[in-house]
């Protein structure tokens, strides 16, 4: 599926490109038109704290515990090559792709363990705390066309993510996607 969205957008940029090119060689030969586009983006799920607890005396209990960092995540422009633009518009140019709104670049997500109180239903089971965030990344590239050809002059890849989330799971319990779909993936 993500495949043959990359083919429809390379294709809904190239046919201009290739009109804009027809367009041009009728006019001058020196003539030259940029497109930009995103070569590909990609969102993902990322838990950076974590606890988890098993029920074992069929009692509710409230604990104050401690959710150990896990991963740290952060925003930054990993590759700037050629003509592409601002890099400060990058970020917010991939939370439009993407549709999240994303943290400026040189922002990380919090490093320290993170203290609350819970209470642990009287079910027996397993139970995960957890924080986290959805992390996007892309490419976007600019590309000159002439009469006689198009080409790449640029391109720049980086990374970002959202806001904090925090949530519980009970391990015999479904989950249908996100951070909770991770967090019983990895923990459960």
């Amino acid at each position: 599926m993500n495949r043959l969205r990359q083919l429809r957008r390379r294709f809904a940029v190239l046919l201009p490109m290739t009109v804009a090119m027809l367009l041009i060689s009728t006019q001058s030969a020196h003539a030259t038109d940029f497109q930009n586009l995103w070569a590909w983006t990609k969102k993902t799920y990322v838990i950076t704290h974590e606890w988890d607890w098993y029920n074992t005396t069929g009692e509710k209990q409230t604990v104050r515990i401690t959710k150990a960092h896990e991963r740290t995540v952060t925003a930054a422009i990993d590759t700037n090559v050629g003509s592409t633009g601002a890099l400060k518009a990058f970020i917010a140019k991939l939370g439009l792709e993407v549709d999240l709104t994303l943290r400026a670049s040189g922002s990380r997500t919090d490093t320290s363990s993170i203290i609350i109180t819970v209470t642990i239903p009287a079910k027996d089971g397993k139970y995960v705390y957890y924080s986290g965030t959805r992390r996007a990344s892309g490419r976007w590239e600019r590309w000159a066309c002439s009469s006689q050809r198009c080409s790449r002059v640029g391109y720049k890849t980086g990374h970002s993510f959202t806001s904090a989330s925090n949530g519980s799971i009970a391990c015999y319990k479904a989950v249908n996607d996100g951070l909770a779909k991770l967090a019983k993936r990895e923990y459960c």
